[in-house]
């Protein structure tokens, strides 16, 4: 539920610009769930530029909404995605990459994904 408010309060609010939740044990329905809630409902306004999800215990559901994400073009203003030690599989992994090269690739040495 709490990553579902925090989704809903950035959505409501482009101006936020770093969101920062590193070891704040979300787990990964928690992670899929705020990833959702910003794609839902931030259509693309966002201002957030750095997204630090460190040490959070996210999996599959957060990789595969992290994606969707990505690929939607819902954080258009997203330089930094911080993803360091997670549960991420290889998979997982790649899946992220995937959508972060073909929606980031845009911004040059500004753009990082950092954790892999």
């Amino acid at each position: 539920q709490a990553a579902c408010a925090l989704g809903r309060l950035l959505a409501t609010n482009d101006g936020i610009q770093e969101l920062l939740l590193m070891c704040c044990e979300l787990g990964d329905e928690a992670g899929a769930e705020l990833l959702k809630a910003l794609a839902r409902r931030s259509k693309g306004s966002s201002q957030l530029r750095m997204l630090g999800l460190e040490d959070n215990g996210l999996g599959k559901k957060t990789a595969v909404a992290m994606e969707a994400a990505l690929r939607a073009d819902a954080l258009p203003a997203l330089e930094i995605l911080g993803l360091d030690d997670n549960a991420f599989s290889q998979v997982d992994e790649e899946l992220i990459r995937a959508g972060w090269e073909e929606t980031k690739g845009k911004c040059g040495d500004k753009a990082q994904l950092c954790g892999f």
